[in-house]
């Protein structure tokens, strides 16, 4: 009974073995040979994946817009079952100098990565710690002509794409 009992044990130990020794699949050996041909460092694999130059469109599902009230003041708030990238141009062109950024996403907030003038934000109320809020002025091109406040006064315009606004009904 023992010898019985013994020989399964061993069956068994030899079973395990051959498993966790057990050949590469070919999906395996192909990850393998990524790995190894790559030439990218750890830097710039992590940098390709967070991509912040990415163009982020609008999407009505899944975007949230930016709300203009009844006095022209610009508000928005986080929400983080809603998308946002809405960056300020110096002109009304995607191309131009960034002003601002209120977005989601932590990699376009966090540092100011993209190196907005008044800087990136979550929701339009981190932007007034620093003193400055937003105002509607006009349309223009495609993009709302909006006045960069700070303690009450104009002190610069950017450019959003209109499609970001949305106006608040009376």
């Amino acid at each position: 009974m023992k010898t019985k009992i013994i020989t399964l044990l061993c069956l068994g130990f030899l079973f395990i073995a051959c498993e966790e020794s057990a050949p590469e699949t070919d999906n395996d050996q192909h990850q393998d040979a990524e790995e190894v041909t790559s030439s990218e460092t750890p830097q710039e694999v992590e940098e390709k994946e967070i991509q912040p130059e990415q163009e982020y469109k609008f999407d009505a599902e899944y975007s949230k817009r930016a709300e203009v009230s009844s006095d022209n003041s610009i508000w928005l708030y986080a929400d983080m079952a809603k998308d946002y990238r809405i960056f300020g141009y110096a002109s009304p062109s995607t191309e131009s100098e960034k002003m601002f950024l209120l977005s989601v996403f932590t990699d376009d907030v966090e540092g100011n990565p993209f190196g907005c003038k008044y800087g990136s934000y979550y929701e339009s109320y981190g932007m007034e710690d620093e003193g400055i809020s937003l105002r509607y002025v006009s349309d223009t091109l495609g993009f709302s002509k909006i006045g960069i406040r700070k303690n009450m006064s104009i002190v610069d315009y950017a450019y959003v794409e209109s499609e970001w606004l949305e106006f608040e009904k009376p």
